[in-house]
């Protein structure tokens, strides 16, 4: 059997009272070190402008306001001569309506009289020009009005049918979305390319392109809206 053996060890104990002194801890958000700054905080904060005195502003009113920043500010002569410069710019000219020539107006026409002879045969169909292009209104029977919508829908299909048979006349945006839809029906874009070999087609089957007017191919330019309503027969 091992012997044990047992030597004095001395243990240094802490005053009671100061080990009941709790340690200060630091806040969570406060950094571990204060970091020095390179020059004394003044021991009052700066004065707010708004909070200065009468004597403290006296002579400020008088004061040249174009001498205390003149980087900051323009001077009498430099408004005097933008004032004199937009009086002498012309007006903007009013923005006028291009009328196509009478092939492409042929053209256009055909598509709106596809979706004039689709409506046709469920009420009395009116179809105007526009200043924009065409407008072709039908009117249903009160009691036919609940189906506009599959009416609608064929004459989209006549619409997109006519385009694709002329030579020259399209539905912007024919591959995505190319009816928009409005309180009384659709309407639609239609445009003339006369050389489909250098026409952009990203924006004839999509109705978009990225490249815009920095495109290398030619966007359509003659252009014509079509307008489709429904009313109720009276």
């Amino acid at each position: 059997m091992s012997s044990l053996k047992v030597k004095n060890t001395f243990l240094e104990l802490d005053d009671p009272e100061e080990s009941l002194v709790p340690t200060p801890r630091r806040a969570s958000s406060e950094p571990p070190t204060s970091r020095s700054l390179p020059f004394d905080l003044p021991e009052t904060p700066p004065k707010d402008p708004r909070d200065a005195t009468a004597s403290e502003t006296t002579g400020l009113a008088d004061a040249d306001v174009y001498s205390v920043c003149s980087l900051c500010t323009t001077s009498e002569e430099e408004l005097a001569h933008a004032d004199a410069t937009l009086r002498q710019k012309p007006p903007a000219a009013p923005q006028m309506i291009v009328t196509p020539p009478p092939a492409v107006s042929e053209g256009f026409r055909a598509v709106a009289l596809a979706a004039f002879s689709a409506l046709a045969t469920y009420g009395p169909t009116e179809m105007q020009p526009s200043c924009y292009g065409y407008q072709v209104v039908v009117k249903l029977p009160r009691q036919s009005f609940e189906a506009r919508a599959g009416f609608l829908r064929i004459a989209q299909e006549s619409v997109l049918q006519a385009a694709e048979n002329s030579s020259a006349t399209y539905v912007l945006g024919y591959r995505a979305s190319p009816f928009l839809e409005t309180p009384l029906g659709f309407s639609a874009l239609l445009c003339h390319v006369p050389d489909s070999s250098c026409a952009c087609w990203d924006i004839l089957q999509w109705g978009m392109c990225n490249f815009g007017d920095t495109c290398r191919w030619a966007h359509p330019t003659m252009r014509a809206t079509l307008n489709v309503m429904a009313a109720v027969l009276e």
